[in-house]
C-alpha cells in the first residue's frame, strides 16, 4: 500500500502534479517492497519540498519515498538494497532508482526519477 508522508504537518507530502511516469513507478515500486517483505511504500515528496533549482520533482517526474512496515520498523540501509535492485530492474534504463541517506544516524530513502535516456 503507497502511503503518504503526513508528519511533521508543515511536512505533509501532497500529490499533485506528478507524471503519469512516475504515477505508474510508484505502483511497481509499492510491488517491489511487498515482493521483498514490506508493506509498500511511504511517499515522501514530489513536487513540495526543496530540491536543486533544477531537479526533475518540480517538474513531477522524480520522487522520494521510503518503505514501510505495519509494526513501524525502520529500514537499515541494507534493507533498501534488495528493493532498489528490483525497482531498477523492472522498470528498466529510462528511470533512475538512487539509494541516498543523509546524518547520524542516517535517514535513508529511495529517489526515483523518470529520465529517458536518447530522447
Amino acid at each position: 500500500m503507497i502511503k503518504l508522508k503526513t508528519e511533521p504537518r508543515e511536512h505533509r507530502m501532497i500529490p499533485m502534479g506528478l507524471s503519469p511516469e512516475i504515477l505508474l513507478g510508484l505502483i511497481v515500486a509499492d510491488g517491489c517492497a511487498v515482493d521483498c517483505g514490506w508493506a509498500g511504500v511511504r511517499l515522501t515528496s514530489g513536487t513540495d519540498g526543496r530540491h536543486n533549482p533544477k531537479s526533475k520533482h518540480y517538474r513531477g517526474d522524480a520522487v522520494d519515498m521510503t518503505l514501510w512496515s505495519r509494526s513501524n520498523d525502520r529500514p537499515e540501509r541494507g534493507a533498501y538494497e534488495p528493493f532498489v535492485g528490483r525497482l531498477q530492474a523492472r522498470l528498466g534504463p529510462d528511470y533512475d532508482v538512487v539509494l541516498e541517506q543523509v546524518g547520524d544516524p542516517p535517514t535513508v530513502w529511495v529517489h526515483l526519477e523518470y529520465d529517458p535516456k536518447g530522447r
